[in-house]
């Protein structure tokens, strides 16, 4: 995973992504992009009724506070790009989890995809497709330059 944190990167809101994908209620998910969380989690309520997780994969995870939270599970997601469909392991939490947004992308993803996220241009780029960080005015929309 490389950073680029050069320049804008001092602002007082959360940077996110909307990836579509069709395991969600809502076609696609928005995401937090984390560069210090370890792993990725997805809210159960976010996705599909009848959606199937591995429930014998429970782990405690811990966040900025002090709290810790039992995972319900792990799940296959397949993010749709517009050229690209990648599939990683995500931890499913329940309601509880203290997020706002529909889950959170760690450095597992980073790392294991070669992620480059630029915080200058607003951009994270994998592989051919390069994504645009949501903007304050239109979080609906997953946004790619290619």
């Amino acid at each position: 995973m490389r950073v680029n944190e050069s320049k804008k990167h001092c602002k007082s809101r959360l940077d996110t992504v909307t990836i579509r994908t069709d395991s969600s209620n809502t076609g696609k998910l928005e995401f937090l992009i984390d560069t210090g969380a370890e792993i990725l989690v997805v809210k159960d309520t976010s996705m599909n009724s009848g959606i199937n997780y591995e429930s014998t994969k429970e782990i405690n995870i811990k966040g900025i506070s002090d709290s810790f939270f039992k995972t319900k599970g792990t799940i296959m997601l397949t993010l749709l790009t517009p050229t690209r469909e990648t599939t990683h392991v995500f931890h499913v939490v329940g309601s509880n989890f203290g997020c706002q947004y529909d889950g959170i992308l760690g450095q597992d993803f980073w790392k294991l995809h070669r992620v480059t996220i630029n915080y200058c241009d607003r951009t994270i780029t994998m592989n051919d497709v390069i994504m645009r960080f949501d903007s304050e005015t239109d979080r609906t929309k997953a946004k790619f330059i290619n």
